[in-house]
Parts: structure tokens; sequence; C-alpha cells
């Protein structure tokens, strides 16, 4: 199936320039360093480069959705509780945006 640059664009925005949604999720897993929330991003499918994630950790940071805490030589990061409710909201969000467009998550199958 060939893709149109508006739905290429589309999971752009859901993906690359969303990390932060993706972060918090590989979080609640656990804490993790930022090499394993890379990964675990990865893993989904997701196509970004480890400088970009680590931005987006120091951003995420800053504006107190997760923070660091160092062990053992390492750097782990961990949600906080802001983290966690900015998280529900945007699921909150993307089920409001399915619901107004008149289906839920499975209405293109």
């Amino acid at each position: 199936m060939m893709e149109s640059k508006a739905f290429k664009r589309f999971i752009d925005k859901l993906t690359k320039e969303n990390l932060w949604i993706y972060i918090i999720r590989a979080l609640m897993e656990g804490d993790k360093t930022g090499y394993e929330i890379v990964k675990s991003i990865k893993a989904l499918g997701i196509s970004t480069s480890t400088v970009n994630v680590y931005m987006v950790l120091y951003k995420m940071e800053r504006e107190g959705l997760i923070k660091s805490v160092a062990h053992n030589n390492n750097k782990y990061y961990e949600n906080t509780q802001m983290g966690l409710t900015a998280f529900n909201a945007a699921l909150a969000f993307l089920g409001s945006l399915a619901n107004k467009l008149g289906c839920d998550f499975r209405c293109g199958s």
C-alpha cells in the first residue's frame, strides 16, 4: 500500500514529534537508563535517533514530567506524577478525537 505524504506527516507528528508519550509509557515498566528508553521506543517500531531521545529526556526533566536518579554510576529516569497526569490527559484527548471522528481506535479496520 502506497502511503500519502499527508499520512506520513500524520505518523511523524504522532511519533517522532511526540516522543514524550512513548517515554512516559516506557517508564511505566520501571526506571530505565536513556539507552534502555531508546531500545523500548525502537521496539515499538518508532524510528528515532538516540540524540533525539536524549534531547526529549532533557526537556521532559526540565518540565517536571520525569526525574533522573543516579544509581551505580548510571543515570536512571522515572516518571513523576505530573508526567503520568500528562500521559493520561494525552490518552483522553486521543480518545475524544477518535470519538469526534465517529469511531473508536479500531474504526479503520
